[in-house]
């Protein structure tokens, strides 16, 4: 099973509440929410810490979003975009912002990682 971490530019402390209540079946290490020592997306910084966290190079992260924002902060830390055609931005300013896969289901996101 691949680790799976969250990194937001929601404040810190609201990023880890949602997780706790909304994401509990499921293992996010780390979660990050905006911090003031850190830079906020598309600054790589978090995104960075995030691959040092898991004890992985940025290159073997599959950066999942659903903005421009998210797409431009994989591509700044060296990791691959993958955007979420369920969220909050479409396919045209996912693609138009760097992403290198579009995915219409989080299921699709198993496929991917084989």
């Amino acid at each position: 099973r691949s680790p799976m971490a969250i990194l937001s530019n929601k404040p810190h402390a609201f990023t880890e509440i949602c997780v706790e209540k909304m994401l509990a079946d499921f293992s996010f290490f780390p979660v990050f929410g905006q911090r003031d020592e850190v830079a906020k997306k598309p600054d790589p910084a978090g995104a960075i810490e995030v691959a040092k966290q898991l004890d992985v190079t940025p290159e073997e992260v599959l950066f999942l979003g659903d903005s421009s924002t998210d797409m431009y902060t994989a591509g700044r830390a060296g990791m691959t975009p993958v955007g979420a055609l369920w969220g909050f931005r479409g396919e045209e300013e996912l693609q138009k912002s760097g992403a290198k896969h579009l995915l219409s289901h989080p299921s699709m996101l198993i496929e991917l990682l084989k």
